[in-house]
């Protein structure tokens, strides 16, 4: 999402006029009908780490008897839900309405008695359609994805059988360039769901994520490390809608060695090794803390079968386990277009350094006047590169000499 100034100022207003609706879509993402004044509360849950990337609930008072939960009515199995969150800019009157994803709906129930006649219902992101848990199912016969598929034309074709075709998927490549295959053949059984076929192709290449953004489009690309993003929010926000933050520091997840272990192959097993060996880190090994090593092994490992790819891994966990234990939860007021994966800046309290963090989950509630969310972040240390040491005077490389 491209955000603009408008989008801060609304977020910041001390007088907020929120307003709720749930647009009903048809399997062909076409608006048939929209609940409008009668949506009375709506939760929401995102995470960073899950493929179900969104789960909400949304209660609505029942007026009539559209609502009954049977076919041709708003709630029913062919229909996916678009809830909206909408915001009223003070100064200019106009209503800014923000997107919080494509649903289907999952266990409604209805509440009726002397002072209640609601129905809600849970509901869950467009992965669930691949996952068994709404469709996803294969058909009786083994599928097979041959030894040196292309792993982005596998995935592509992969979301096809569940009737996806609006996708962002990455390239897959070594770091010389050269495309990454599927370093074995992936067979799932009878009973298995297009869901399975989807992990097998992701843990090829364990720091790739896959999920569904609010507009329902399918990505498969690599775990953003908040290096090299923009900010989308610092404390000219938080003060204006902070009313208390916690800050949890994790020691035991610290690891300055980082040692990956493949796939046995009998032959070999190709391994790497990344170290924090820039002394200007906190985390050098060489400093005060000495090497904190961990070995990786088993599991997703298994899927790895070159020493690339092994290092590439290594690489990646160095990076993620020495400059990202801290965790920072912010309870404020609900911003609508928040998201996991920003990047965000804050001085916490007692503090003037303004530390950088990636949002990982997020969990608001859209049902009262005011509203909350808790914003759970990772920090994120100065990235340290590799260190190279100066070459001495007779081992600098004097290129060709003839």
């Amino acid at each position: 999402m491209v955000l603009s100034q408008q989008d801060y100022d609304i977020a910041k207003q001390r007088i907020v006029n929120r307003f709720l609706k749930v647009n009903i879509l048809n399997f062909d993402y076409k608006v048939v009908d929209e609940i409008s004044g009668n949506v009375t509360d709506f939760d929401v849950n995102i995470d960073a780490d899950s493929d179900i990337r969104r789960t909400c609930i949304v209660e609505i008072v029942v007026t009539n008897s559209s609502f009954d939960i049977q076919a041709g009515n708003k709630i029913w199995l062919d229909k996916y839900i678009q809830p909206y969150i909408g915001i009223q800019n003070i100064r200019t009157g106009k209503v800014q309405w923000y997107n919080q994803g494509i649903y289907l709906i999952d266990n409604p129930s209805w509440q009726y008695d002397a002072e209640h006649n609601t129905l809600s219902f849970s509901a869950v992101d467009l992965m669930a359609k691949m996952t068994g848990l709404r469709n996803g199912n294969l058909t009786g016969v083994p599928y097979v994805i041959p030894q040196g598929s292309n792993i982005r034309e596998a995935i592509i074709t992969t979301i096809g059988l569940a009737g996806f075709d609006k996708y962002v998927v990455d390239d897959c490549k070594q770091r010389d360039g050269t495309v990454i295959t599927t370093p074995y053949e992936i067979k799932i059984d009878q009973g298995g769901t297009v869901y399975d076929i989807l992990t097998e192709l992701r843990d090829i290449l364990p720091q790739y994520e896959m999920y569904f953004d609010v507009d329902g489009v399918f990505h498969y690309h690599y775990i953003p490390t908040g290096e090299d993003e923009p900010v989308d929010a610092d404390d000219d926000l938080w003060n204006a809608i902070l009313s208390s933050e916690q800050i949890t520091t994790d020691f035991e997840s610290v690891k300055n060695v980082i040692e990956v272990w493949g796939r046995d192959m009998s032959t070999e097993q190709p391994h790497a090794t990344a170290k924090e060996e820039n002394p200007d880190s906190p985390f050098y090994i060489g400093g005060d803390i000495g090497e904190i090593r961990i070995v990786l092994s088993g599991g997703d490992y298994n899927n790895i079968e070159s020493t690339d790819l092994a290092q590439q891994r290594a690489d990646l966990e160095l990076y993620w386990r020495c400059r990202m234990n801290d965790t920072i939860t912010l309870s404020c007021l609900p911003v609508p277009w928040f998201d996991v994966n920003m990047i965000i800046t804050h001085a916490p309290k007692g503090s003037k350094i303004q530390k950088r963090y990636m949002v990982k989950t997020i969990q608001a509630s859209y049902g009262n006047e005011a509203g909350s969310m808790e914003i759970s972040c990772m920090s994120l240390y100065a990235y340290y590169p590799p260190y190279e040491t100066t070459p001495s005077e007779g081992d600098e490389d004097k290129g060709d000499e003839n």
